[in-house]
């Protein structure tokens, strides 16, 4: 973070609470992770009801106005009863999860280190291995490969409707976007792979 320009450094010592990570900045984390996130997942998850109410679904919608108007339905509380199974059972796969595979704790958290190597989860193991080619070594490096590239492809996925603006749904008849969509999960994988034999090798 501290290599994003501009803001890098004043964002590290903010998140940090000072020039070297310690007691601030566990408590900085803590609340990130218990109050800001959540809120912030209740504000999206709020707007994204709004824009479902305000602009409607997306579709794809076949068929006569006729026969589109039989199947049309009201939003409560037949789509919030749908709603609501699906969230209790993934709160309850979840639940089943921690109960079958618990975590253990690790020793109490300290700002010290240690002999701890952290690393992300497994969803960021892909960056993480980026990082580590030689080409992103460096200052301008640890930016390009970091900051650059993937802010980059996030601002690429923003526009990418208002650039592809083909009605055709069916991804098997849009070959550049199947394509596209094969060489990224195919490198994600490749790289998360290469994270986790890495890691073993380490150990």
């Amino acid at each position: 973070m501290d290599k994003t320009p501009l803001i890098g450094d004043f964002m590290a010592r903010f998140l940090k609470g000072g020039p070297t990570p310690g007691q601030m900045t566990l408590s900085r984390f803590f609340v990130i992770h218990v109050m800001i996130l959540p809120a912030a997942l209740m504000g999206l998850a709020g707007l994204h009801l709004f824009l479902f109410r305000k602009a409607g679904p997306a579709g794809p919608m076949r068929g006569t106005p006729e026969e589109l108007k039989a199947k049309t339905d009201y939003f409560f509380p037949r789509q919030i009863w749908k709603d609501i199974v699906a969230m209790a059972s993934v709160f309850l796969i979840i639940c089943s999860l921690a109960f079958i595979e618990p975590v253990h704790l690790l020793e109490e958290a300290t700002p010290d280190p240690g002999d701890y190597h952290p690393e992300p989860e497994w969803y960021f193991l892909f960056l993480f291995q980026l990082l580590r080619l030689k080409i992103f070594g460096g200052e301008f490096g640890q930016f390009l490969g970091a900051v650059a590239i993937p802010g980059a492809f996030m601002a690429f996925l923003a526009a990418l409707p208002f650039i592809d603006t083909n009605p055709e749904r069916n991804i098997f008849k849009r070959p550049v976007a199947l394509v596209g969509w094969i060489v990224i999960m195919l490198g994600i994988l490749i790289f998360t792979v290469s994270a986790i034999l890495n890691r073993e090798f380490l150990d």
